[in-house]
């Protein structure tokens, strides 16, 4: 087991962008952010980055969402904004390059 915030920091040296898990749940407490102390079962045991022509819907179901089910993954860009699903993954990790 290991937690939340381990979790996306692997994920994030792997893929090249950061994510922020969120609750899937019914209720109030839908979409509200997982605590990064929070431990979890589920591990992100890939070793390659997913393909650049790839979007962030497809990677969030074949990817996070068979790994972690329960919670929703957001792709952040580099300022830490939320990514569009329809964005390609080599969109978002050009936004994390420095100029």
């Amino acid at each position: 087991m290991s937690t939340v915030k381990f979790t996306e920091g692997k994920i994030a040296a792997i893929e090249g962008f950061a994510i922020r898990f969120r609750h899937a749940g019914p209720g109030t407490g839908r979409l509200r952010d997982v605590r990064g102390d929070k431990y979890i079962k589920a591990v992100f045991d890939f070793t390659r980055k997913a393909k650049a022509n790839q979007t962030v819907a497809a990677w969030i179901e074949k990817r996070f969402e068979t790994k972690f089910p329960g919670y929703i993954a957001e792709v952040l860009d580099a300022n830490g904004k939320k990514v569009h699903g329809g964005t390609l993954l080599s969109t978002v990790r050009q936004s994390y390059k420095a100029d």
